[in-house]
């Protein structure tokens, strides 16, 4: 097994919410493929700002 295969299960992620998530940040454009199905960030640092407001 490669690396990339096993290090999901060595910190307690199941293998399909981690690729789950690989979509959705490639779609956001957070993260790229590479040709070889790796994945890389391309940025050197990602500023979030979040915003919580408790409902009614």
């Amino acid at each position: 097994m490669s690396p990339s295969a096993s290090w999901p299960g060595q910190i307690g992620r199941d293998v399909r919410r981690v690729h789950d998530d690989v979509v959705v940040l490639t779609e956001l454009g957070l993260i790229e493929r590479t040709a070889s199905g790796g994945v890389l960030c391309p940025f050197v640092d990602i500023h979030v700002d979040l915003h919580f407001r408790k409902a009614g």
